[in-house]
């Protein structure tokens, strides 16, 4: 049996990098690590074993670093956009598409006391925040004479808990359930998830650490309600679909939402063999066993702009 070439592509992942700014005696930093793709131009590298077309990995790591060291950036966005367009004007009679995806380690300043006893953020000493990450994913692609960008920007691992304003009543009965009804329980989850920027939005440069920042809180806040009566979740699903909606109506500039939420549950533990009842002074139980798995999934593809996996 006969085959072909299909689309290829050829780069470099797992590129490292720290980017440090320094403004006197405060220092910021970016560290991320990056992967490039480039598609275009090297099919005789597999049907020919002719080689002169290809990009060596070497040059495109490299490249992530002299382009760090010539240029300012604020965001990842902003210098996955510039390797993008880099590579497709330094290879214009190779490459016709970047595919970049950028993901950025997050840190945050310590505080203490300064050297007067007054408690200060600190200008060049930091604290590895996590598992969450954040990532981009920008693709350049050449289309007639003009160059398309598109920009996703997401979060990854991001964990949230309430204690309570969380149920499941009223699902499907039948001979092989045996979760009971609840109206007050803890309900989890770790967020995966990833947001697309308008075309619109791109053209016009935005500060995309600020975007993204608002994108971020809102699923916070639509998670978690007012802070000091909360909002009831009849289900994940409601809650996922009502995190996604709300960001879509708050950030104007994000024109689709993706959220992957399974499941964090937490298991009132059985004392009662040690004769001991797992209650407090509400009557509810206060001793619980977080399990990750199994976890529960939900799939739907799409409505509208949105789409998720619970």
């Amino acid at each position: 049996m006969s085959g072909f070439l299909g689309t290829n592509c050829h780069g470099k992942g797992g590129v490292r990098l720290l980017k440090l700014h320094r403004q006197g005696d405060r220092h910021d930093f970016i560290q991320l690590t990056a992967q490039i793709l480039l598609t275009g131009g090297v099919d005789e590298a597999f049907t020919k074993a002719d080689n002169r077309n290809i990009v060596a990995t070497d040059t495109v790591k490299n490249t992530v670093y002299i382009l760090a060291r010539r240029h300012q950036f604020a965001s990842i966005e902003e210098f996955g956009i510039i390797i993008a367009k880099h590579f497709l004007a330094q290879y214009p009679a190779i490459v016709t598409k970047v595919d970049v995806q950028l993901v950025k380690d997050l840190w945050t300043r310590v505080v203490n006391k300064d050297s007067h006893g007054r408690i200060a953020q600190h200008n060049h000493a930091f604290i590895k925040v996590g598992p969450q990450t954040t990532h981009t994913h920008i693709v350049a692609e050449k289309v007639g004479g003009s160059v398309v960008v598109s920009v996703r920007s997401g979060i990854r691992s991001l964990i949230l808990l309430k204690t309570t304003q969380s149920g499941f009543e009223n699902f499907h009965r039948d001979e092989f359930r045996a979760l009971g009804d609840t109206n007050d329980r803890l309900v989890g989850t770790s967020v995966d998830g990833e947001w697309s920027f308008s075309a619109a939005t791109i053209a016009s440069r935005p500060d995309y650490e600020s975007l993204n920042k608002t994108v971020l809180d809102t699923l916070i806040d639509e998670f978690a309600g007012p802070a000091d009566k909360g909002v009831y979740s009849v289900s994940v699903q409601q809650t996922l679909y009502d995190m996604g909606t709300g960001l879509l109506a708050k950030v104007p500039g994000v024109d689709k939402i993706e959220l992957y939420m399974p499941n964090i549950h937490n298991i009132p533990v059985d004392l009662s063999k040690f004769r001991i009842e797992n209650k407090d002074h509400s009557g509810k139980p206060d001793i619980f066993l977080p399990m990750d798995d199994p976890h529960g999934l939900a799939i739907d593809q799409r409505i509208g702009a949105i789409s998720w996996i619970l």
